[in-house]
């Protein structure tokens, strides 16, 4: 394996977060009793803005 720079490992373990994060956004909204509509699309697409 390459040797890597600690500013490389911070980029991908941000990215890392970032993807974790949303798909937990994603699982939360889906076991949500109300079905997803167009509406609640825009609300997580304003989460993930705000994020």
């Amino acid at each position: 394996m390459p040797q890597m720079s600690p500013i490389m490992w911070e980029s991908m373990f941000l990215t890392f977060m970032m993807l974790l994060l949303t798909t937990t956004m994603i699982i939360f909204h889906m076991n949500n009793i109300k079905p997803i509509t167009k509406e609640n699309m825009t609300q997580l697409k304003i989460l993930n803005w705000k994020w």
